[in-house]
């Protein structure tokens, strides 16, 4: 399972409007605190910053200068030990984890943080993010690096609010369980599968109205109901059928 960056709802607000105003990249850093919402433990950041920089539309100047800075805006702060998330865009650009990205997270653990946060966005909503765990004991400051989510804090009591919302206003149609194969032809004259409650499926060489015919000998089976579903599939491509020959289930209503 992938970790999660949990970002304020201001600080980001904040970070996507310098986003889209910006014509260039943009980088800050920001505080992390564990906040526990509905009984979870979440490691959040509460508040973004940011330090003098240079910018262009490929790039962020962030040397020792700008790492320094940031580094007395947290020791002005008193949260020294928050300082545990960096943040910046890439304009137009896809996003990327780029050398200088990768020489700034190395030196921000040089100073001995046990871990970092990083995210990059940019103007199209993408992002990306990555957990970097410092192995201080190991010459050179080893890493793990952990891809991960990018998320707004979670509301408290939201989660249970939706499961409400949905027990009450959505209801699921009966799921139904279909037979599999284990080979698929395109010559073959078995491309009639019927979904249904008795899962039936046409013998080689029927037609679609013998299938029928012999199906409605079984006193369970009746044709006019709405959850029984026909489909010819001598039509879909390979790629269809095999995805097809390994579901477990299927909406009866197709």
């Amino acid at each position: 399972m992938k970790p999660t960056i949990y970002i304020d709802p201001e600080p980001l607000a904040l970070f996507w409007e310098l986003t889209d105003q910006a014509d260039t990249e943009v980088g800050g850093f920001g505080y992390i605190t564990e906040r526990e919402i509905d009984g979870y433990l979440y490691p959040i950041v509460d508040h973004i910053f940011l330090v003098d920089q240079e910018v262009t539309s490929s790039k962020i100047d962030f040397d020792d200068d700008q790492l320094a800075a940031a580094i007395e805006q947290a020791v002005t702060d008193d949260r020294l030990e928050d300082l545990r998330f960096c943040i910046h865009s890439h304009c137009n650009h896809s996003v990327f984890w780029s050398g200088t990205d990768d020489e700034l997270i190395q030196n921000i653990g040089e100073t001995g943080a046990p871990y970092l946060f990083s995210a990059v966005v940019n103007k199209k909503r993408e992002t990306l993010g990555r957990l970097d765990i410092y192995k201080h004991n190991v010459p050179g400051v080893a890493t793990i690096e952990k891809t991960c989510h990018i998320a707004q804090t979670p509301l408290a009591g939201i989660a249970e609010t939706a499961t409400a919302l949905l027990d009450k206003h959505c209801s699921k149609p009966a799921l139904v369980t279909t037979s599999k194969r284990t080979s698929y032809t395109k010559s073959s004259p078995s491309d009639l599968y019927y979904y249904g409650p008795l899962n039936h499926v046409a013998d080689p060489g029927e037609t679609l109205q013998e299938a029928r015919e012999r199906f409605q000998q079984d006193p369970d089976f009746d044709i006019d109901k709405e959850d029984q579903v026909w489909i010819d599939t001598s039509d879909l491509d390979d790629q269809t059928m095999q995805a097809i020959d390994h579901i477990d289930s299927i909406p009866g209503t197709l």
